[in-house]
């Protein structure tokens, strides 16, 4: 056998960087609850009655602001959750926090469909019930065009 020096034979081999895993993985993965929550949230108060109507309390600037930014936060939360996942398509399954990282995700999935089924099922109340697809009680009156 060739001669080894002692000092090369314990040299560990460079870790590849993951977007899952590390203390930057379990930041990103918090980021990506909260703007989870955010998303349940937002999707609740799309999907009430009452907030479209002046009995619920909310004012006209923030029913605008949630009609508005409810898109823009689904986009962020699935291009969020593709990111989280391929970085933990990397993770590494046999140690102890790679497959807890990966429940999480799994976690963090299911908690997105149910938001998005959440979302659908008012609107599949409407369609069975003959209404329009997004229709809410007390819609907020759009401005009146002038006619002539």
């Amino acid at each position: 056998m060739p001669y080894v020096s002692s000092s090369l034979r314990h040299v560990s081999r460079p870790r590849v960087y993951n977007a899952g895993t590390g203390l930057l993985g379990w930041v990103f993965m918090g980021m990506v609850f909260g703007l989870l929550c955010a998303t349940y949230w937002l999707t609740g108060l799309r999907e009430t009655h009452q907030f479209w109507t002046n009995g619920g309390g909310y004012s006209i600037e923030f029913r605008a602001f949630v009609m508005s930014a409810f898109n823009f936060l689904l986009v962020l939360d699935v291009s969020f959750l593709f990111i989280m996942s391929l970085g933990l398509s990397r993770s590494h399954l046999l140690s102890y926090w790679g497959r807890v990282r990966i429940g999480c995700g799994v976690v963090l999935w299911v908690f997105f469909i149910i938001c998005l089924c959440f979302m659908m099922g008012n609107n599949i109340q409407n369609l069975l019930e003959g209404r329009d697809l997004h229709w809410h009680a007390g819609e907020p009156i759009q401005p009146a065009t002038l006619s002539d």
